[in-house]
């Protein structure tokens, strides 16, 4: 359990329609070590009409899969917790929006 940590980057992505989605980044960015100093970092996607959740091992095994064929709201949370983990995810969404931005979509961010 994660107490009295402030948060210090606070990014909301709302959609602009409902078929869209929204994402929100929030982090208490580092906090001296690993996950028992109390610094994480969320990820999180909003899907207002739903969205069918999946979840694979590095094997490409399915380890949850859930359809929602009833298109409810759903928001999905990925936490990373200790300051390694907080400089991983921002690099890896950095060369992610370079991609994006660049529309070079075929290749790997080096």
């Amino acid at each position: 359990m994660i107490i009295n940590n402030q948060i210090k980057t606070y990014i909301k992505v709302p959609a602009q329609i409902p078929e869209q989605v929204g994402i929100t980044y929030r982090t208490t960015e580092k906090m001296g070590g690993d996950a028992g100093h109390g610094g994480y970092t969320d990820l999180s996607f909003f899907f207002e009409q739903g969205a069918e959740v999946l979840l694979e091992n590095d094997k490409g095994e399915k380890t949850y899969h859930h359809e929602n064929t009833d298109y409810d709201p759903i928001r999905i949370t990925v936490r990373v917790c200790g300051d390694w983990e907080y400089e991983g995810m921002e690099n890896a969404l950095k060369k992610l929006g370079l991609k994006l931005i660049s529309k070079d979509l075929n290749q790997e961010a080096a």
